[in-house]
């Protein structure tokens, strides 16, 4: 079937990009876990690292959209199964069919919010409060982020809606 096809093109392609967004996501954590030791340490001293905190709240957005990425195509998320656990196999399908559609329109309506965001924020040169660093570049990393998991999420919708067409077409 096609939907399998498509699914199947588009996991190939995510499987680099997030195997690339994962090591920025560990080397970027790595980094943070680092500033926020050094910070500590020299808060002892009376010397604090200038701007930590700023650096720490760019870099978790960093983290977080990334990490969700890779969560997502792992498909290492939680799920409650207190319910789903009842139903048969193909209400199941159907749910996850529905609930994987609202998710990706969900996170594309994020994304588009963001990318408005950093045309926003470039055009009226917001910068940080103590180290004068321009935001929307970040806000730029957190919308790539988000379009490789909407890309992820895509391809997770496209798989589950060919196995119920299949099974449709089939029975």
């Amino acid at each position: 079937m096609w939907l399998q096809k498509v699914a199947g093109f588009l996991t190939k392609l995510n499987r680099p990009l997030v195997a690339f967004i994962k090591y920025v996501a560990l080397w970027v954590l790595a980094m943070m876990m680092f500033l926020t030791f050094v910070d500590v340490l020299l808060r002892k001293f009376n010397h604090p690292v200038l701007g930590a905190t700023e650096l720490i709240e760019f870099m978790m957005g960093i983290v977080v959209t990334f990490s969700v990425a890779y969560t997502a195509h792992k498909k290492s998320h939680i799920g409650v199964d207190l319910v789903m656990v009842h139903l048969k196999e193909k209400t199941r399908k159907m749910i996850g069919v529905v609930t994987s559609f609202l998710t990706l329109i969900l996170f594309v309506l994020i994304c588009w919010q963001t990318y408005i965001l950093i045309i926003e924020d470039y055009h009226s040169t917001i910068i940080s409060a103590v180290l004068y660093i321009p935001v929307y570049p970040f806000i730029a990393t957190v919308t790539v982020g988000l379009v490789i998991l909407c890309l992820v999420l895509l391809a997770e919708f496209l798989s589950l809606l060919g196995e119920v067409v299949t099974e449709w077409t089939h029975s």
